[in-house]
């Protein structure tokens, strides 16, 4: 997923009051600030290895948070799924409108038999046995 927050945006500071008296980012600066660029800048402050162990060991929980975020929401839509199959179970009728007619009586109304299907030989007409003629023995 893309960021959409410009990392290039001047930062934003909170002001401590509201109304005449506001304090500026010079008034409440920490005296021994690292800007961003001077922070990451891995020739400044090298990275050790305990550092990026850390950092690996970051991503691993992070990834498996996230993995847990999606169970979660899996396990939540699971529990709506059942609660809801309970509900129609108890009140068949309830939930199952469609169209102002229930699924049960537009079941029973429409007729479920198969219709034959039209091929070659098929004939409206009820088959008769044609009687072959027997020949007659002397």
């Amino acid at each position: 997923m893309l960021s959409t927050l410009n990392a290039q945006a001047p930062p934003f500071y909170p002001v401590f009051n509201w109304g005449d008296n506001t304090a500026t980012y010079d008034e409440i600066a920490d005296p021994c600030f690292i800007s961003d660029d001077d922070l990451f800048d891995s020739e400044r402050f090298p990275l050790t290895e305990d550092d990026a162990r850390e950092l690996d060991e970051m991503d691993a929980v992070n990834e498996i948070l996230a993995e847990l975020d999606v169970m979660e929401t899996h396990q939540e839509l699971y529990h709506r799924l059942q609660e809801k199959v309970r509900e129609l179970r108890e009140h068949p009728e309830s939930g199952m409108e469609v169209h102002g007619i229930s699924q049960r009586q537009m079941f029973m109304n429409t007729a479920h038999l198969k219709k034959p299907k039209k091929h070659i030989h098929y004939s409206p007409k009820p088959f008769y046995s044609m009687k072959q003629p027997q020949s007659k023995q002397r």
